[in-house]
This record gives structure tokens, sequence and C-alpha cells, in this order.
């Protein structure tokens, strides 16, 4: 599967639209693909889904959902407006058929400090169990540099593709977090003074951006032997002078760990946050916004 977004240009009034292709066989050069358009905001058709992420995830059974999450803009104004969840039914879309995509808009009141949501990807090695929901993760993106964040924001998207309206994302109708997750005190790798661009280069006072204020790179889920846990990453402060580094953060049982990955040859084993586990998500208050199917019909006709 391959996508991106298009429109018409920015600033502007749309219409906007995220482009999906799906491979019609293994062989994506020569055998064609399946095509579809997803409208980012249908209620908001002004509202412009920036910074799209893709994720893969196994459930529900039996053949899982493609998973999407964008960063919700108004066109015309270019003001943030919250994050937009949704899942794509995997099995029909394989087949051509329909997406039934079923979408959340998290609203400002939802999203707080944060944005850049990033769903679970599985990929390979023991699937995740079966029912058990997609998550997403993020973390704040402050005012103001300098700030010591210590929490990591976690829902649980329930999706139903036969009875749409049992599907539901976090708690309650601004679908805040199902946890917060612990861990150990980080800086988001931008400052005040020069925002994003500090990140330096050999031969050049150029300097490259972090976009250190969000997780970067798809979120990885891992079951090894009954032990579930997801691994991210995202761009940090490391002194005063906010010389950026990466750090990848573990959310498994029975506790939160994190590694330091700015060496490859280098992993240092910090001090362990609260305990957490996939299961003590599950143990908090069931949310109870409902979701509703999106129509969006057939596959455009396969191109060769």
């Amino acid at each position: 599967m391959i996508s991106d977004f298009a429109f018409p240009g920015l600033p502007g009034s749309g219409p906007f639209f995220q482009c999906i292709a799906v491979s019609q066989t293994n062989d994506p050069v020569s055998r064609g693909w399946f095509l579809y358009a997803l409208q980012h905001e249908p209620t908001h058709p002004t509202w412009v889904g920036d910074y799209p992420k893709m994720a893969l995830w196994n459930n529900p059974q039996p053949d899982g959902a493609y998973h999407l999450t964008v960063n919700l803009f108004d066109g015309p104004s270019l003001a943030f407006q919250g994050v937009r969840t949704f899942a794509l039914d995997r099995g029909s879309m394989l087949t051509g058929g329909p997406a039934n995509a079923i979408g959340f808009t998290v609203p400002l009141a939802g999203v707080g400090d944060s944005y850049s949501f990033v769903a679970a990807n599985f990929r390979t090695g023991d699937p995740p169990p079966a029912g058990r929901d997609e998550m997403l993760l993020a973390i704040d993106s402050p005012a103001n540099g300098g700030v010591t964040l210590t929490q990591v924001h976690a829902r649980f998207f329930h999706v139903d593709f036969v009875t749409p309206a049992n599907s539901t994302l976090g708690v309650g109708a601004n679908h805040t977090p199902n946890a917060e997750i612990a861990v150990n005190g980080f800086i988001d790798a931008f400052t005040n003074g020069a925002g994003f661009t500090i990140v330096p280069q050999q031969g050049t006072a150029d300097r490259i951006q972090t976009l250190g204020d969000k997780i970067m790179t798809p979120m990885v889920y891992q079951n090894r032997g009954g032990t579930e846990s997801l691994w991210t990453s995202n761009t940090v402060c490391t002194d005063a002078n906010c010389l950026a580094t990466q750090r990848q953060a573990q959310p498994s049982s029975p506790g939160f760990v994190m590694r330091d990955a700015s060496s490859v040859t280098r992993q240092v084993t910090l001090a362990k946050a609260k305990p957490h586990s996939l299961a003590a998500l599950a143990a908090r208050p069931a949310p109870t916004a409902a979701g509703a199917i999106i129509a969006i019909p057939p596959s455009i006709p396969p191109t060769a």
C-alpha cells in the first residue's frame, strides 16, 4: 500500500483528500492497484490533514485494519483544529471493495498540548492477541522550549466494521487518553530562539530541523512469548544548548524502560518509571463516544 495527500493549494479551501493505493497482487509493478480517495474531515471540508502517518494492525479479525492519523488545520487560515484518526477495512480493500472507513476527530479540548498521534504497527513475529485494540501514542508540544515532559499519552482505538457505532477512540466525547504513561523526564528538541533548526552539519553553518515535538518513525509492536511492547522514538535535548539526540521508548510489562539510542553501540537502561503494562491500559474507564462509518465508494477502477 502507498499513500499521499492531494489538494489544490494552501492557504485554500480545498478539497483535501488522502489518496491510497493497494496493490491487487504481490506484484505491485505489473499487476495493478486498487485506488481510493479519503476526505480528511468530511464534516469540515475546508480542513486539511497534514503529517499523515499509517500503520497496519491485525484486529479486528480476520483481516485487520489500515490505520491513518493526520493533524487537522483550517485550510484558509492554517489554524490548528485537532487530530483525526481513521481505520480502513483491510480485508475489503485487498479485493477492491469499499474502505468502510471509521474516523474520529479529536478536538482541541481532547488533544491538549499534543498532536501527531502515531498508531502501533504490527509487521512480523507473534501477532497481537485476537481482540487487542489498536494503540495510539503522542507526546506534548509545549508552547515554549526547555519544558521537561514526564508522560506519554496513550489511547485505544476499538474498531468494529460490522457495527461501526460500537467503535470507540479514547475516553468520552473529546477522546481523551485512556492512560498517561509516566516516563523519565525529557525535553523536546526545539528552542525558543532557533525553533527546530538546531542540528549542526559538517562544513556549513546552516542547521537542519528536528521535528522534535512529536514521536517520529513508525511505532513498532512486538509480542515475545506473550510479553507485548511498543517501540517509539523522538528527538530530545540532552544539554543546556539543546544538543539533539534520538531517544527510544519501550512501554512494556513490567515497567516502562527507556533506552538512550544516540549511539548504536551504546544502550543505557535508565531508571524505571512507574510500572506499566498494556493490561493496565485496558483497566481504564471504558470510552463512551460512538463511532460512525464514513461513506466511501468502492475502489476507483484499477489501473494497469
